[in-house]
């Protein structure tokens, strides 16, 4: 019960953050310019660069580095700059989080379905497919997400996930998305 009040607690949280999201016009298009990304040279590159700024990091997450994979929030402050958050159209409760890098290669999307206090996330390789859709490849779980990208005109981007439904996201800080995403992290389930 606890942890299904502090879900709906979270959700109302990002609410209200969504209040002060912008709709800075120059920074929401590149969800729909996203490029064919280099295959293992964009997300690596960040992530060297980010633990090279903390001389203090241990061995393995210089390891992580070298493979490639984000393993802490930490990692992804240094590769995400723009930020997305909203909700689905059919479901107020619920929350979708979506951040990714300049070039729109590298991205997160998380899912918070208030109801179950789960959520579903994808943390990877992006590629804008050329019709309207975008990929993100899960570097984890090896699972990938296809979803249509439509903007609406007034500084937000409808999703559509097919038959799992559509939401609508708003432009956001970059850091407002990552503490929104841990906080998700710490108080809910991960599907996968």
């Amino acid at each position: 019960m606890k942890k299904k009040l502090l879900t709906l607690g979270l959700v109302a949280l990002m609410s209200f953050t969504l209040v002060g999201c912008g709709d800075k016009k120059e920074a929401a298009t590149t969800t729909t310019t996203a490029t064919q990304a280099p295959k293992a040279t964009e997300a690596p590159a960040a992530t060297e660069a980010a633990d090279t700024s903390n001389d203090t990091a241990n061995d393995s997450s210089d390891d992580s580095s070298s493979s490639g994979q984000v393993t802490s929030m930490k990692d992804l402050e240094g590769i995400l700059t723009t930020g997305y958050a909203g909700t689905p159209e059919d479901d107020d409760d619920s929350a979708i989080l979506l951040a990714m890098n300049d070039e729109g290669t590298f991205s997160v999307l998380v899912v918070v379905d208030a109801k179950s206090n789960e959520n579903a996330s994808f943390v990877g390789e992006s590629t804008d497919n050329g019709d309207g859709t975008m990929t993100i490849n899960d570097e984890s779980s090896q699972l990938a997400i296809t979803f249509g990208v439509e903007d609406n005109g007034d500084g937000t981007f409808t999703l559509d996930y097919g038959d799992l439904g559509k939401a609508v996201v708003a432009n956001c800080e970059v850091s407002e998305v990552l503490d929104m995403m841990d906080t998700v992290d710490q108080n809910t389930s991960s599907v996968n």
